[in-house]
């Protein structure tokens, strides 16, 4: 069995627009319907004082003990009313993310990835230049359990990401690129950031898109575009 699983640690007024959405995607395909809301995930080392809430995200893999196959997606992003079925999209053994170091972000973006390889010291991540995805949707399945497992106990794990920008990010995809599995690269319609509106990208509208994802949005915004959306998307008879 597939599932959704997002992390709602705490209150926000987005998430009356983004969750029932989720809901529903569960409901149409089948898939279970799971929330991370207990933290657990014990993050801070005295050099860097680093507490970021996102690495609880990485609770997901104890929700493989009931499923096969997950999407992690974050609690403000809002699926379409007919979004199709990501885990159709991504081969079982690959995980499944949209890429980001494209457009305005591609400098920023691949600095990191140049940054993460050279605090890390792993030959696994040679030949790793391009490809930063947002881990705001990310497809996962049972064999990439270990794999996706952040163990405190290993320095690299715990230490890589801290001085970066998006700790949380960075480190899952510092382990996603050092566990070997395939990484599949979804199109822009599966988490349509900010950055995929922009000239580059044709600027097509996030309402085209499968999922709409407000990741660098200010409270305020995010929460007016969640509701003209939830809006435009629900509140018609859908085609």
């Amino acid at each position: 069995m597939n599932a959704i699983v997002t992390l709602t640690i705490g209150d926000s007024p987005v998430w009356a627009y983004t969750l029932p959405p989720m809901a529903a995607a569960c409901a149409r395909h089948g898939w279970g319907f799971e929330q991370i809301e207990t933290r657990t995930v014990n993050y801070a080392r005295s050099q860097y004082a680093v507490s970021n809430i996102g690495f609880e995200k990485f609770q997901v893999v104890n929700y493989f003990d009931g499923y096969d196959r997950i999407l992690l997606i974050d609690a403000d992003a809002m699926m379409s009313p007919t979004c199709p079925d990501i885990f159709a999209e991504v081969p079982e053994d690959a995980i499944g993310v949209v890429m980001e170091d494209v457009g305005s972000r591609m400098e920023n973006r691949r600095g990191l990835i140049a940054r993460i390889r050279t605090m890390a010291m792993d030959t696994r991540l040679d030949g790793w230049e391009t490809g930063y995805f947002n881990s705001g949707v990310v497809v996962l399945s049972r064999c990439h359990r270990e794999a996706m497992t952040l163990d405190f106990a290993d320095v690299r794990t715990r230490d890589v990401a801290l001085p970066l920008g998006f700790p949380s990010q960075s480190t899952t995809n510092y382990l996603a690129r050092r566990s070997g599995f395939p990484i599949c690269e979804l199109g822009y319609k599966w988490n349509h950031t900010g950055i995929f509106s922009e000239n580059w990208n044709g600027s097509p509208n996030p309402l085209d898109s499968h999922i709409t994802h407000y990741a660098g949005l200010k409270p305020e915004p995010r929460l007016e575009r969640a509701a003209s959306d939830f809006k435009a998307w629900y509140m018609r008879d859908v085609t």
